[in-house]
């Protein structure tokens, strides 16, 4: 009997590790959660959840007390880079659009929130996107 139970444990663990780290964000924990998505992509490379776990993570560095920013932006990048298909990269785009103005280069999140607005028509990320440029406004009058 417990011989058959194998094949799914490893898949148990790499969900575990994912819920967990869902749990963590929802509890504010962020730190721990950084180490928990950290140790997932380093765990499950080819997981289906690995564009979500990058995704969580740059949302995670951003939302932190005391922000990495370069960090969320090379989490999120990760997710438009490698999972170019995925549902998460509206998303990730938005997120990452609201990282390149907190980091100052209010040009790029420009583009960047225009690009998600057009093509994503429909989704809430393209909505957020509109919103938060009208909310940008004129570049120069930072």
């Amino acid at each position: 009997q417990m011989m058959e139970a194998m094949p799914d444990f490893e898949l148990s663990g790499e969900k575990e590790l994912y819920d967990t780290a869902r749990q963590l964000i929802k509890n504010r924990q962020y730190e721990s959660a950084v180490e928990q998505l950290r140790n997932f992509i380093k765990s499950f490379p080819e997981s289906q959840l690995i564009a979500n776990a990058y995704y969580w993570l740059g949302q995670v560095h951003a939302a932190k007390i005391d922000p990495d920013l370069e960090q969320a932006r090379q989490s999120l990048a990760q997710v438009i880079s490698f999972f170019p298909d995925h549902p998460k990269v509206p998303d990730a785009a938005f997120a990452l659009g609201k990282v390149h103005y907190a980091m100052g280069d209010c040009e790029r999140a420009k583009t960047l929130l225009s690009q998600v607005a057009e093509q994503y028509p429909g989704k809430s990320a393209a909505k957020l996107s509109e919103n938060y440029l009208k909310d940008i406004g004129d570049c120069s009058v930072q």
